[in-house]
């Protein structure tokens, strides 16, 4: 029984020592459709991880803003999982239904350029460790 404990011990303390190494950058943004009612894109994120546990994104939220206004948020929900080593461009989709609809179509109204910007919250899992990752991603839509 003493030999269990041990081993249960000796596990999580190399679970907590464990620093995993992971990195995740925007890879590009795709917008599918811009409509009077919502907006459709595509996120593909690069995630780098070499680690030697087993890699899960919990949940991936994101918030999308419109010429400096908010238009609405979104999420992904489930896990993704990865392996122990994953070098890889994963994509999800995203819809965002308007918060704030009339200051995007004065912007199409006056055919300014659209700029937006994308931020992106990720929960990682690695064995026992959690950690939030936030990115912001920007670019401009010509009309």
């Amino acid at each position: 029984m003493r030999r269990i404990y041990k081993t249960i011990l000796i596990l999580l303390l190399t679970l907590s020592c464990h620093k995993p190494e992971i990195n995740v950058d925007f890879h590009s943004l795709k917008i599918r459709r811009i409509t009077l009612k919502n907006i459709d894109f595509y996120v593909n994120l690069k995630i780098n991880y070499k680690g030697s546990f087993a890699l899960k994104i919990k949940d991936i939220k994101y918030k999308v803003y419109l010429n400096q206004y908010y238009l609405g948020e979104g999420e992904n929900p489930g896990p993704i999982k990865f392996s122990r080593r994953v070098d890889t461009v994963i994509a999800f989709p995203g819809t965002v239904e308007y918060k704030n609809l009339p200051s995007t179509v004065y912007s199409l109204l006056l055919k300014k350029k659209l700029k937006y910007t994308v931020d992106v919250e990720l929960t990682v899992m690695v064995g026992l460790i959690r950690k939030r990752i936030k990115l912001k991603e920007s670019g401009e839509i010509k009309p």
